[in-house]
């Protein structure tokens, strides 16, 4: 069980999902979109920033567009860590690099693996496949660990308590696309063995 200081989500679209999971080829000219976007509206670069201050494992560079990071990511329920590549792509967004599982630079993040658990269309070739609420959220605890996860689920919490606390993440009202940064006040930890339910109120 850990302390958790920030927690960043992004609520997937069904082009979210067509793209990590579309075929070789389907593209004409090139792989296409590879990566999950962030809107700056929602999640500045000055939240990202915060979100990695002073972690002595990310290594902060700058890129054409803004800064990049490269963080050893752990996956909620698995026995896995690999580094993981964020960077701000343009003006309007901040993106998690190499998505595409069936890309040849692809680095999907264990817990958003469909052989974990994470959820994947019937048929990759459908541009429009429901992702019925599906969200995937990056967390920072106490002890400057990055851990992900991701949900379907309106309460993926023991306590009611945390209702108030993650409102604005576990909304089922939220719309395809919706992201937000949550800069935790009080006391809320991080089951890193529960992939239903990784938040809990208390040790």
């Amino acid at each position: 069980m850990k302390k958790i200081t920030y927690i960043i989500f992004r609520y997937l679209t069904s082009a979210d999902i067509f793209n990590i999971y579309k075929p070789t080829g389907t593209e004409i000219g090139g792989g296409g979109q590879s990566y999950i976007d962030l809107p700056t509206k929602t999640v500045p670069v000055e939240s990202w920033g915060e979100f990695f201050e002073n972690a002595t494992s990310v290594f902060c560079d700058t890129r054409e567009q803004g800064p990049s990071w490269d963080f050893p990511i752990h996956s909620i329920g698995l026995a896995s860590t690999r580094e993981l590549k964020v960077y701000q792509r343009r003006p309007q967004s901040v993106c998690i690099s190499s998505q595409r599982i069936t890309s040849q630079q692809e680095n999907r993040v264990d817990a958003w693996r469909p052989e974990n658990g994470f959820p994947s269309p019937s048929n990759s070739h459908d541009r429009s496949a429901d992702p019925e609420g599906l969200l995937v959220f990056l967390v920072r605890t106490l002890d400057n660990e990055f851990w992900a996860g991701w949900s379907q689920s309106s309460a993926p919490f023991v306590d009611p308590a945390l209702k108030d606390m993650l409102s604005d993440m576990f909304n089922p009202n939220k719309e395809e696309g919706y992201a937000g940064f949550i800069r935790v006040r009080g006391d809320l930890f991080l089951d890193t063995n529960s992939k239903e339910r990784p938040f809990r109120s208390h040790l």
